[in-house]
């Protein structure tokens, strides 16, 4: 996600005096990509899966559970390293590299 993606910069450079720069290379780097918003739609999927998750004592993260409802709601698989993690999810298409 973009969040994920900005925290790793901001995480590793928040004290360097390159952190400007480096948030405007990010930026360039995410400009290559379709962002796709968290709608409204996107949102009330994700408060479904996030309950499913949490009754049944195997939750993850937030924004993993956004972005497995992003990836239901648009047809889309889920590529991660984590792919027994997104498995929790029903019906989540995942894809481990």
């Amino acid at each position: 996600s973009v969040h994920e993606y900005l925290f790793g910069v901001h995480f590793r450079y928040l004290r360097d005096k390159t952190l400007s720069g480096r948030r405007s290379s990010a930026r360039r780097d995410l400009a290559r990509f379709e962002i796709i918003p968290l709608t409204q739609d996107v949102v009330e999927l994700s408060a479904g899966i996030h309950a499913e998750l949490a009754r049944a004592g195997r939750l993850i993260g937030i924004n993993d559970v956004y972005i497995a409802a992003t990836a239901l709601k648009f047809g889309m698989t889920v590529v991660s390293r984590s792919e027994t993690h997104f498995g929790r999810v029903k019906s989540l298409r995942t894809e481990s590299y």
